[in-house]
């Protein structure tokens, strides 16, 4: 038996699933019975007149089998009018004040196209029987008072009407308010078990005449039902949902029901009151269809019985099977905001290379980005999957990696490549929402490049995109402010976004008017979500808002409030050379491209470059110089910071979205906010790399920040994980947050391959209920380059004999490590389209064309944060087992001509290495913890890896991470007359029990057990409170961890 005390501080957490239905009926009793639809055109029954009733189209009493009959009218002077009859009482015996009607109105000009009409399911269904009243007031035609329907027609199935025949269309013109028309259609075959059916009634078209208005009220179909001969029924449920609904029955009221299941999958289903669950969580690979007959019973009249048939069709879901939901599920509004090039670079990251953390007289910099980060889950080890914004993006909005897509280059258009692929925000437009974006969602600047190009396909936004550029200038810099660095006339150039790399803007182009924050197209940007959002929470439909922030991406353009809020001489540039250092035995190739704050306007005037390093090796050999690089940080800190300020106006919006200063209309709990980069920016690192393309940490890692409803009751609010994430896990995580099903699987994405959209991510709403959980052990990354030694640099080494060429970088992030293969590939990696010159495109790029990798790298994070020393090479013996470990998570084994595609595995039972369940013994929770690098021994009883001071059996009991410092678990309250600790328990483990003990002394052995309670449930874990009289002289509480 193991035991560990531990003294005091504690923490929750939780878990999640979503889904949605669709359902129809099958019932069969002994006979046939009376069924009906009736409509009084008002909501009340009583209590109201025809003055003050409410005008209603929908159904008023409704027996009718096969769902709800509906009814509609047309007309160009269509009105609804209060009716001065009697009261109604329709087939089922209640009673309906006279209170409202529709019809048309002639007193302000002529009516045309006159009709109304009902639609229903027949089926079943026979002797149908129509009856209305009406008041046609002394209503005229061009040619004489109206003397009938001009016609009464039916339809089935949707095909051409066809007339009634055998029935009287004379109606009786006077003033009487309770004229009555009724027509007997027994005899009419046709609609009689016929499906859906159409009934249409045609009234000539009316003169112009005053005070002259037709009415028509208390609309009635009745029918004969045979209950025995209907058997159509239907339901659709999201994997991993249990309920499927609440039976009732439709043919008789009684004031008790008894249930019953029978059925091919009756075993499977519960009911309760008539609610239908399964028994367990349906999930699609195990079975994909189930049926089961409930069947309802009057318990004071047993030959009262009815059966309905529900056939259960499961949809398959972003969900990681057999994983219990605890998040609450519901289709939740989306706040989706991608912001270009940022980097970590928050306060609430705490980021220290090269740059301190952003702060303002030790105040946050980024106050918002923290107080997003206070209500939501932030992952520490976030990664894009390519780090340059089209391929990234493609990436994120579509749920599929880059190999996949084939979008590895700038210039290339994702719908060229995937005409049919769904995005992100298309998926939620087919499910319902309102999807609405603004600003850099996907790459460009256009309708086209944002999907919202309808005459192509592009179909991502049903409210259409919005350019926020659109009357804004970029450049606002008039070169006579001497305070501003290097400052000069840039307004008097183009409006183009290369004309400076960086704008200090401080005055419209009047150069009279102080610059506000919506003269950049960021600022306005954010206004035109504030004021989409004001719209949204008025209608109250479910919504997806993109909102794309382009800052802090060159040119670094920003009101001059922002920059003024930094001294740029308190920037440490102390690690900052003006060349490029590689790390000891990593080759040049591997840096970033680096030229992209020198591809601006600025020249060697405005913005200086050092000039100093050695001809032919980097892509580019100009880096800023010092004060540039300085001058180019402040100009990044300054975005982050207007950025921060745009954020806050848009969760400000949320919060109270009419702006009158009170909550009523908050959306803020029904709302998602997920916030991210699309991949990070080098300012100045490893000597002098800058801009992304690259796989070196600082290009692939991202803020990814996740607020959801229901979190603060699962105690994940304000908490951090340091797992390995991926943006490719955006897509899933939203449809499994909002309870939709995943995208279709059968057609094929692309024209020139079959090539199917299967989501390649994998959801975190286990995470988002429970960030302490274990989880996968990897993030993916890649960056094409042409492979090279050379041997006039220095730190080049030699490459394996799989030599040089055409090329792409595989690497693998893990919580410790990030491991790299390059290898020569197919290429070229150019733009879609382009066959000729030097950067063509081949669709076949990834196809490698080596039996090895041709470089290798191997980083250690928490030895060499800042990536200086190549393992791979320094010390490859010492580190060999490592690497055999970090190889086989790269690389899957299911076709030798790709690599990179270690995510492969385990696809179907649990998505690229994630535990497929929580665990639920200390074995279990050890082996999943296991990350590379790390032994067994590790996760014994007695061992603490992280070093906070909790013993692992502990940190198992209490479901926290046994790799990530935990403070806080335990918590200590004083009432009056006693003291209490409160402390986490998982729910589901056994063989381990926390014991809360009491002694007068912590001299002695002698420790007897305090009772505890469970004060609170909060996901996978309790809370328990063990007390302790103050009464006594002295007292001391510990907590105990005992292995069962």
């Amino acid at each position: 038996m193991h035991r560990f005390v531990w003294p005091l501080t504690m923490k929750q957490l939780p878990r999640i699933f979503c889904f949605s239905f669709l359902m129809s009926l099958s019932s069969a009793v002994a006979q046939a019975l009376t069924v009906g639809a009736y409509w009084a055109f008002q909501v009340e029954n009583e209590g109201a007149g025809p003055t003050d009733a409410t005008f209603t189209q929908d159904i008023s009493v409704d027996t009718w089998p096969n769902g709800s009959p509906s009814f509609s009218y047309t007309g160009s002077r269509k009105w609804n009018f209060g009716n001065y009859g009697g009261n109604q009482a329709p087939f089922d015996g209640s009673s309906w004040i006279s209170g409202r009607a529709f019809g048309w109105n002639a007193n302000p000009g002529a009516s045309t196209e006159n009709t109304f009409q009902i639609t229903l399911n027949t089926s079943g269904v026979e002797d149908l029987n129509v009856e209305l009243r009406y008041r046609l007031n002394g209503t005229q035609t061009n040619s004489g008072p109206v003397e009938g329907f001009s016609a009464f027609e039916y339809s089935v199935a949707g095909g051409a009407f066809s007339a009634v025949s055998g029935v009287s269309l004379s109606l009786v013109n006077n003033t009487n308010y309770n004229s009555f028309w009724q027509a007997d259609l027994s005899a009419v075959s046709a609609i009689e078990n016929a499906g859906l059916v159409t009934l249409r009634w045609t009234l000539p078209d009316l003169a112009q005449g005053a005070s002259k208005q037709i009415r028509i009220d208390d609309l009635e179909v009745t029918a004969s039902y045979d209950l025995v001969s209907y058997t159509n029924s239907s339901s659709e449920l999201l994997e991993l949902r249990t309920l499927v609904g609440t039976y009732t029955p439709n043919t008789f009221a009684a004031n008790a029901v008894s249930y019953s299941l029978s059925g091919a999958d009756a075993s499977d289903f519960e009911i309760s009151g008539g609610a239908l669950a399964f028994k367990n969580a349906p999930v699609y690979a195990n079975q994909p269809s189930y049926t089961v007959v409930v069947e309802m019973t009057d318990s004071q009249d047993p030959s009262k019985v009815e059966h309905e048939t529900v056939t259960v069709t499961i949809l398959k879901s972003a969900a990681i099977t057999s994983r219990e939901r605890h998040h609450p599920a519901g289709q939740y509004n989306v706040l989706f905001i991608p912001v270009d090039d940022l980097r970590p670079l928050l306060n609430v990251y705490g980021e220290d290379d090269p740059l301190k953390p952003i702060t303002i007289n030790g105040e946050s910099g980024t106050p918002n980005f923290d107080r997003l980060a206070d209500s939501g889950v932030t992952f520490l080890n976030a990664h894009c999957q390519q780090a340059i914004c089209t391929a990234s993006r493609v990436s994120f909005l579509t749920g599929l990696r880059p190999d996949t897509t084939r979008n590895w280059n700038l210039e290339s258009k994702f719908r060229d490549i995937m005409p049919n692929v769904v995005t992100l925000p298309q998926h939620f437009s087919d499910n319902g929402y309102k999807t609405f974006g603004v600003g850099k969602i996907f790459h460009g600047q256009s309708n086209n490049h944002q999907d919202d190009d309808h005459s192509t396909g592009a179909d991502s936004w049903n409210e259409g995109w919005q350019n926020p550029s659109n009357g804004r200038f970029n450049f606002y810099e008039r070169g006579d402010n001497p305070n501003v660095w290097n400052t000069w006339n840039k307004a008097a150039m183009s409006n183009s976004s290369s004309v400076s790399a960086t704008d200090v803007g401080e005055y419209k182009r009047d150069g009279v008017t102080k610059i506000e924050d919506s003269d950049y197209k960021d600022g306005r940007a954010a206004d035109l979500a504030v004021e989409k959002i004001a719209e949204y929470a008025i209608n109250g439909e479910p919504f997806f808002l993109g909102l794309g922030f382009q800052k802090p991406h060159l040119p670094f353009n920003a009101p001059k409030d922002y920059w003024d809020l930094y001294d740029p001489s308190a920037i440490d540039m102390s690690n900052y050379l003006g060349v490029r250092s590689m790390p000891v035995g990593t080759n040049s190739f591997t840096s970033p491209y680096g030229g992209e704050p020198s591809s601006y306007g600025d020249g060697e005037t405005y913005l200086p470059t050092s000039g100093s390093e050695v001809p032919e090796i980097f892509f580019n050999n100009r880096m800023p110089s010092l004060d540039s690089a300085r001058h180019l940080i402040h100009g990044y800190m300054a975005c982050v910071s207007f950025i921060d300020a745009q954020l806050g106006k848009v969760l400000d919006a949320l919060e109270d979205p009419n702006q009158d200063g009170s909550d009523a209309d908050s959306i803020l709990d029904n709302t998602i906010v997920i916030l991210f980069g699309d991949h990070g920016f080098h300012l100045g690192d490893h000597g002098a790399f800058w801009a992304k393309h690259s796989n070196y940490e600082i290009s692939t890692r991202v803020p990814l920040i996740i607020r959801s409803p229901g979190m603060s009751a699962l105690g994940t609010s304000g908490t951090m994980t340091n797992t390995p994430v991926e943006l490719v896990d955006v897509f899933p995580t939203l449809l499994d947050l909002c309870s939709l099903p995943i995208p279709d699987e059968t057609t094929s994405v692309t024209n020139d391959i079959t090539r199917y959209q299967i989501l390649e991510g994998t959801t975190l709403l286990p995470l988002l209920e429970d960030s302490q959980q274990p989880w996968k052990s990897v993030a993916f990354s890649q960056y094409q380059r042409y492979i090279t030694y050379k041997s006039s640099y220095d730190s080049d080494r030699t490459l394996s004999p799989a030599g040089g060429g055409k090329g792409m970088g595989y690497s693998i992030r893990t919580d410790r490590y990030r491991y790299t293969e390059w290898w020569r590939t197919n290429g070229n990696y150019g733009k879609f389209g382009v066959t000729t010159g030097s950067n063509p495109y081949d669709p076949d790029a990834s196809r490698v064309v080596a039996n090895e990798a041709s470089f290798v790298e191997l980083y250690d994070y928490q030895e060499d944060p800042h990536e200086t020393e190549n393992l791979a090479y320094t010390q490859a013996a010492a580190h060999a087992a490592l690497i055999a470990e970090l190889q086989a998570l790269l690389h899957d084994s299911d076709n030798s001509d790709y690599v990179g595609d270690g995510w492969k595995k385990d696809l179907q039972a649990s998505p690229y290495n994630v535990p497929a369940s929580y665990p639920v013994t200390k074995s279990q929770w050890s082996t999943l913890h296991q990350t590379p690098g790390r032994s067994a021994t590790d996760f014994a009883d007695a061992g603490d890896p992280d070093q906070d001071g909790i013993p692992n059996l502990m940190e198992y009991a209490m479901g926290t991470h046994p790799l990530e410092q935990n403070t806080a678990q335990v918590s200590m309250s004083h009432s009056a007359g006693a003291i209490a600790i409160q402390y986490p328990v998982v729910k589901t483990r056994s063989d381990v029990s926390l014991i809360p003990e009491t002694s007068a002394s912590l001299e002695t052995s002698e420790w007897s057990e305090v009772s505890a309670i469970t004060i609170d449930i909060a996901g996978s874990k309790r809370t328990r409170e063990a007390s302790l009289s103050t009464s006594v002289t002295k007292g001391f509480l510990r907590l105990r961890a005992v292995e069962e």
